[in-house]
């Protein structure tokens, strides 16, 4: 009984000190042999900061929009910020003169 519990023991020391290591500040991640785990926390866009911009229609008096012209210029745009390699961009289109990115 008491050799059980020396091992349980050491299991459970082994365990806290692989666990330390993974979550020590300087070295964020698994890195033992084949194996390359990263275990970095991904901050969202209010944590790591970002930027929003607010992109509205600017039509002259008496001129409307055609349907589906917000859609395609947000399509547009997403794919130009896509193509930047941002990570996570939110690009979407508010009421029928606005559209709203952030980076």
């Amino acid at each position: 009984m008491r050799t059980r519990n020396y091992v349980l023991m050491i299991a459970i020391l082994i365990l806290a000190i692989i666990t330390v290591y993974v979550d020590l500040p300087n070295s964020p991640g698994l890195h033992v042999g084949p194996v390359q785990q990263d275990f970095r926390i991904r901050q969202g866009l209010d944590l790591q900061g970002g930027l929003q911009v607010l992109l509205e229609a600017d039509l002259a008096a008496g001129e409307e929009l055609e349907p589906g012209a917000l859609g395609v210029a947000a399509s547009i745009i997403e794919n130009r910020v896509n193509a930047l390699g941002v990570v996570e961009p939110l690009v979407q289109t508010q009421g029928e003169r606005r559209i709203i990115v952030e980076l």
